[in-house]
């Protein structure tokens, strides 16, 4: 069932947090190999492909840090769903709302998919085009 429910949230989220490892590269000091992440735009099929598309601009650390170590983390968490939770944080209990981590390593998507990634990122982000 927990498999079932980190598909549904990762299909229906629109950001996760992206983290990948601090490199000199990066151009940051004293924290190479340290956690770096950062909030990121995220899409992916209805029902879950399985594979969560992000965009990301070459400028990003987080893409300075991924050509050196490809290996990331991406959290997703749900949100306040009701105005009533908005407007007073007490109702809302993050430790009671599904939340889930993915680990693997970001790799670019094939030619012969991309048409498709295109759309489905598009769908959900349409100011990104």
């Amino acid at each position: 069932e927990s498999g079932i429910l980190s598909r549904q949230l990762v299909s229906k989220s629109y950001y996760c947090t992206l983290s990948t490892i601090q490199t000199d590269a990066a151009g940051a000091t004293n924290v190479a190999n340290y956690p770096y992440g950062s909030v990121a735009d995220t899409a992916d099929e209805i029902p879950s492909s399985g594979k969560p598309l992000i965009l990301l601009s070459e400028l990003e650390r987080n893409v300075m840090n991924i050509e050196e170590n490809p290996k990331i983390s991406l959290h997703y968490m749900s949100t306040p769903e009701t105005i009533e939770e908005f407007n007073h944080p007490e109702l809302y209990d993050i430790m009671t709302k599904p939340r889930t981590t993915l680990l693997g390593k970001l790799e670019i998507v094939p030619d012969d998919e991309l048409d498709n990634a295109k759309d489905t990122y598009l769908k959900k982000h349409p100011k990104s085009k």
